[in-house]
């Protein structure tokens, strides 16, 4: 018997929900961050940090259930709400040396249930990347991530800004369904070499690993091998506009013995042709928009489906701290805890600033919506090609006492519904989720160690 919860607190589309230190933004050098909380750090060279927060919340639609071992399941139990305490923290290290940048992070996060029988639920894990300039024309780049995730979650949505790499952040536990606990590795290289004044050529290389913990029967619903290569050559246009003609071919291969009759093992080739701004094309001094387009092909060795994929992004400086970003993203993916593809359209809208030097004020709405596997099972057209949709929203204020002291709170509503539940694991096979939560927390920052640039940098990592 598995018993499982759904805890409800979600930050999506931005790091956390309230200000966000200095040490885990990045900003134009003309535009520094000019909050209380979390600051002082600007033109570092060599920066550590370390944040712990602690507090509490409470959310409505919260599940409890047994799931028996085997495909049958026992109804689920809704109960309408339920408190929770929660902490995470961790430590955050950046390098900013001209040739060579580096960011490094390692971070924990965890929630304490006292009405489900004092259960204690925690995720961690770490990550590092870097670039690394051998020549005026060529650089290469590298990042590693591993995690552990204690709870099973659908990762559907496009975050509003772009993340920064090598800063990890835990998988907000609001994502979280049965637990079902799995092991997570990513790794990425590549490197790029500019052949002429207006062409580049790039070698990138990617493979991930996820495996489920626990019993037997956990270890069973998820298990995923990923890799992926490719080549690309990029031909510019203009300052901003640029061709691109490359290749990808890759495979993903998975070991779920709760989906037997599913396809395990999928490939995937690009035809990578387009356009692309090689550059964020200034609207104005403050509007940026970016762009992307190409084309997919995924088989499981009996169908083929191409599909258009593509990104566009719009960001605004507002004032001397806000930020508004819109980002859409068109994209097939696999992701951990499936075993088939993910055809997804994602949009996410995020906006924050500081409302004084004091406080601060964060939000983002967003939306998914796709399809689970190739397309129509004929035997049950019922099924409606496996589609689903979610949404969110989130809002948080963040209140800085000292420069090292802050106290948040935030607003989450998360729902989501899946035509059919046969995509998913065993014990996760329910059609949808309807959430609202609100939590407040305490939270310390502080810099462990800091050293500057003899020079003022011009690329300072934030």
């Amino acid at each position: 018997m598995r018993r499982f919860l759904i805890a409800s607190s979600c930050v999506i589309g931005l790091a956390a929900l309230g200000v966000t230190p200095a040490s885990a933004q990045q900003s134009r050098p003309e535009r520094p961050y000019r909050g209380l909380f979390g600051g002082g750090v600007d033109g570092a060279r060599h920066l550590l940090t370390a944040n712990l927060r602690i507090g509490g919340g409470y959310s409505t639609g919260l599940f409890l259930g047994q799931a028996t071992t085997g495909e049958s399941t026992t109804p689920i139990e809704q109960r309408s709400s339920a408190t929770y305490n929660n902490f995470n923290g961790g430590l955050t290290y950046s390098l900013n040396a001209g040739r060579a940048t580096m960011n490094a992070s390692a971070a924990a996060n965890g929630r304490y249930f006292p009405e489900y029988g004092n259960t204690v639920i925690v995720g961690y894990g770490g990550a590092v990347a870097g670039t690394f300039a051998l020549s005026t024309r060529t650089s290469v780049r590298a990042s590693q991530g591993l995690s552990y995730q204690p709870l099973f979650n659908l990762p559907f949505f496009a975050d509003a800004f772009e993340p920064v790499e090598g800063l990890f952040t835990p998988i907000d536990q609001a994502f979280g369904t049965t637990e079902v606990g799995y092991r997570s590795v990513d790794t990425n290289a590549g490197v790029e070499h500019q052949l002429t004044r207006r062409s580049r050529f790039t070698l990138a290389y990617r493979r991930g690993r996820s495996d489920g913990t626990g019993d037997a029967a956990s270890r069973d619903q998820i298990g995923r091998v990923y890799q992926d290569a490719s080549a690309q050559l990029q031909f510019a246009l203009s300052r901003i506009l640029s061709l691109r003609l490359g290749y990808g071919y890759g495979w993903s291969e998975a070991d779920m013995a709760s989906q037997p009759d599913a396809p395990a093992r999928f490939t995937s080739q690009r035809i990578d042709a387009g356009v692309d701004v090689s550059k964020a094309i200034a609207l104005t001094r403050r509007t940026r928009l970016a762009f992307s387009t190409g084309t997919t092909a995924i088989s499981d060795q009996n169908n083929t489906q191409v599909t258009v994929i593509g990104n566009a992004s719009l960001t605004r400086e507002v004032g001397r701290t806000w930020n508004v970003g819109l980002n859409y993203v068109r994209n097939v993916r696999f992701v951990d805890t499936l075993q088939q593809p993910v055809f997804s359209d994602a949009v996410g809208l995020g906006v924050g600033g500081l409302l004084n030097r004091r406080m601060s004020f964060q939000s983002s709405v967003g939306a998914a919506f796709g399809r689970i596997g190739l397309g129509v099972d004929t035997n049950t057209p019922d099924r409606r090609n496996n589609r689903y949709t979610s949404y969110y929203t989130t809002a948080g204020l963040s209140i800085g006492l000292t420069r090292n002291l802050a106290l948040t709170t935030s607003y989450t509503y998360y729902r989501y519904t899946v035509d059919d539940v046969s995509p998913l694991p065993a014990s996760a096979r329910f059609d949808q989720l309807n959430r609202h939560a609100v939590q407040a927390s305490l939270e310390l920052w502080a810099p462990l160690f800091q050293s500057r640039n003899r020079s003022r940098s011009t690329n300072a990592s934030r």
